[in-house]
């Protein structure tokens, strides 16, 4: 009876820390989530870059060491809504109030969005690099911290401010917010200046004679383009190649149609509603004549 018990209220607490993540930190089905515990890395945990998820209003903590104990510890911290971590075959892991998720697939259909309970950008990946305004709360000590990397939490930069503070961000790093949020993009990559056409120029009368001489060429018949229908329930981030290391050029929207370009393993070229090209996951949608 005893037992029963047990597993009925670890099943319940598991439910609760899903259901209590905001929709835009929410894994999505079909993610593998490992739930709060102990785990040995490249046994019952794979090895690689993941975000921790902590419930809505809670404070998660993680562990990792090389022995099972947790005793000789690598890294240690506290999550406040998320937080990005690498661990290696060989690694111990525990986590306490908060889940895991590959960042890889986490990626490869959402960003994420930081809330009121603080958390951590992936530059490139759910921010583009640029100088950034952050904004604070009012009346609270703002505060964020910038790493270079998702495993010994090497620090690129933090500063505690009031209200409004610039921040630049390079590709790659981590970005760490508490009491605060990402405003407006000051500077980044150069916007390019709107181009001018040329006036047109006027054909003389040997032109006009030889135009008229000329039999113009059949025009080439073209096949009807091939399409692309997002799942209603996906909006799939949009990148500049076929990978998720790619740069992040926007999200999909679900339920939208787009013309297929090219299909490449796990992965659709499409045509954006700009005239520009994305590739996105092949799960996230269906081919359609």
């Amino acid at each position: 009876m005893k037992k029963a018990a047990a597993v009925f209220f670890t099943a319940i607490l598991i439910l609760g820390l899903l259901t209590a993540a905001t929709a835009e930190r929410k894994p999505s089905a079909g993610m593998r989530i490992y739930a709060a515990g102990s785990y040995a890395v490249g046994e019952n945990f794979k090895a690689g870059e993941y975000i921790l998820l902590s419930a809505e209003g809670q404070e998660g903590q993680f562990l990792v060491s090389i022995d099972e104990e947790g005793l000789d510890v690598i890294t240690e911290g506290v999550i406040l809504g998320n937080t990005f971590l690498t661990v290696e075959d060989g690694d111990y892991l525990q986590l306490t109030d908060c889940t895991a998720v590959l960042a890889e697939d986490y990626h490869s259909i959402s960003r994420i969005e930081p809330d009121d309970d603080g958390g951590t950008l992936k530059v490139g990946y759910d921010v583009e690099p640029g100088t950034y305004e952050l904004i604070g709360y009012s009346d609270e000590t703002s505060f964020y911290r910038i790493y270079d990397d998702s495993r010994f939490h090497l620090i690129a930069g933090e500063e505690e401010f009031q209200l409004v503070c610039e921040v630049p961000l390079e590709e790659g790093q981590y970005l760490e917010l508490f009491n605060c949020i990402v405003g407006s993009r000051l500077s980044g990559g150069p916007t390019p200046a709107p181009s001018e056409a040329p006036e047109p120029e006027l054909p003389n009368e040997a032109d006009s004679a030889l135009a008229l001489m000329t039999t113009p060429e059949p025009e080439e018949t073209r096949e009807p383009a091939r399409k692309v229908r997002i799942n209603a329930t996906r909006t799939p981030v949009i990148r500049d190649i076929p990978s998720t290391k790619g740069k992040t050029l926007g999200n999909a929207e679900a339920g939208a149609e787009y013309e297929l370009l090219e299909a490449e393993d796990k992965w659709l070229k499409i045509r954006l509603d700009d005239g520009g090209e994305g590739w996105i996951t092949s799960s996230m949608a269906e081919i359609i004549e």
